[in-house]
């Protein structure tokens, strides 16, 4: 996701605002990959402040996520705002930028074209749950046989034992 930058470049205070799609990569998160279903949306504006570049929007996008109960797909919608600053690569910094050895938090760009993928990604990831569950009463996977107890009930034994307690339930038969 790539914006020029050139006319506003050399004009301080001045903004501009873009509409952009694009099929994005898919994000991977804990070893969990989540995709996208259609085109990512993002509605940005760049605002020259001299030295930075001043980016504001927000991305608006369709996620396939897996189900950590069920293991089934669904789709996740992320509407979420954003703001980065941006500085051209290659300017020196001035004493007035040091802050006592602390890098500062601007991405870098060369050119004339800004490239917003980083960022929008950023904001997808940050934007998902962290704990994917396709619904609130997602009832998950029989332990016993696997199947998807959402689809219906299972012909499993519910009397599930700890293991810990097996000599226990043996004491309670004998009497």
């Amino acid at each position: 996701m790539k914006i020029n930058v050139g006319d506003i470049k050399k004009q301080p205070e001045m903004s501009r605002e873009y509409k952009l799609t694009e099929m994005l990569p898919p994000v991977t998160l804990a070893g969990d990959t989540a995709a996208f279903a259609e085109p990512v949306r993002v509605q940005v504006t760049v605002a020259n402040a001299g030295k930075n570049f001043l980016v504001e929007g927000r991305v608006t996008a369709e996620v396939l996520l897996t189900c950590g109960r069920c293991l089934e797909s669904y789709t996740y919608t992320v509407d979420e705002p954003f703001r980065e600053e941006y500085k051209q690569a290659g300017e020196s910094r001035g004493a007035d930028q040091e802050n006592d050895g602390q890098e500062e938090q601007v991405r870098l760009f060369t050119g004339d074209t800004v490239d917003l993928t980083e960022t929008v990604l950023e904001a997808v990831t940050l934007a998902l749950p962290m704990k994917r569950i396709c619904r609130e009463n997602c009832r998950g996977l029989c332990p016993h046989c696997g199947r998807n107890l959402n689809e219906g009930d299972c012909d499993c034994r519910e009397e599930a034992l700890d293991p810990r307690l097996a000599v226990l339930a043996n004491l309670m038969k004998r009497e």
